[in-house]
């Protein structure tokens, strides 16, 4: 079908758009950090379980947070 998941960044006053979402991963639920340097989602890991990825806002630096999913920042 072609499906796919991700998120970007997308700057109003220049209209550019950068996709955050490493290529290999199927991101989804993104969701910024209090500080605004960081975003925070969900992968799917093979087919039965997900686990929460922190990715800086230019992204680099992805690193695996913690199993599970819907992980809320500031909750």
């Amino acid at each position: 079908m072609g499906l796919a998941a991700g998120f970007f960044l997308y700057e109003v006053r220049s209209k550019r758009r950068t996709v955050l979402c490493p290529a290999d991963q199927w991101g989804r639920f993104a969701e910024w950090s209090r500080d605004g340097l960081q975003v925070f989602y969900t992968r799917v890991i093979p087919a039965t379980s997900a686990a929460t990825f922190r990715i800086f806002w230019d992204g680099t630096g992805v690193q695996r947070y913690l199993s599970g999913t819907s992980f809320t920042i500031g909750q």
